[in-house]
């Protein structure tokens, strides 16, 4: 067995997709999003996690929580709620394979709403933290 990136795996996983829903036409970048990018757009952040370890010192899995926002520079949630429910309708409850890990599952655990302002712009944020669950294939 090859040592994998569970990080990477998880993150390739829910740009995966997320890109393969038809719904959800927007960018997704990692954080931070570069400068030129258009609104709306998503960011996957990785907020960290644990591994699984069982008694022979095998790794079970990897369980990783990331935080995936939907942003706007207009003044009103509303724009970005249709984006946030079809990443959790595409996301929650969901399991599947990259070329090297296996994702058992997929949780969304905390709905998130903020707002920030930046360069006297004033930024909204919608999305959710999500429990991904990681197995080297």
């Amino acid at each position: 067995m090859a040592d994998i990136d569970p990080i990477f795996e998880a993150q390739k996983w829910i740009v995966a997709t997320i890109r393969a829903d038809d719904d959800i036409d927007v960018e997704v970048y990692d954080d931070p999003a570069p400068a030129e990018a258009t609104y709306p757009f998503l960011v996957i952040r990785y907020l960290g996690g644990a591994t699984l370890i069982n008694n022979g010192a095998t790794i079970v899995w990897d369980d990783l929580l990331f935080h995936v926002e939907a942003y706007s520079d207009l003044n009103d949630f509303v724009v970005l709620a249709p984006i946030t429910a079809e990443v959790r309708g595409a996301l929650h409850k969901q399991f599947g394979v990259t070329s090297d890990a296996r994702v058992v599952s997929c949780i969304h655990e905390i709905p998130t709403k903020s707002r920030e302002v930046a360069d006297n712009v004033s930024l909204l944020r919608v999305g959710g933290q999500y429990r991904v669950k990681v197995q080297e294939l």
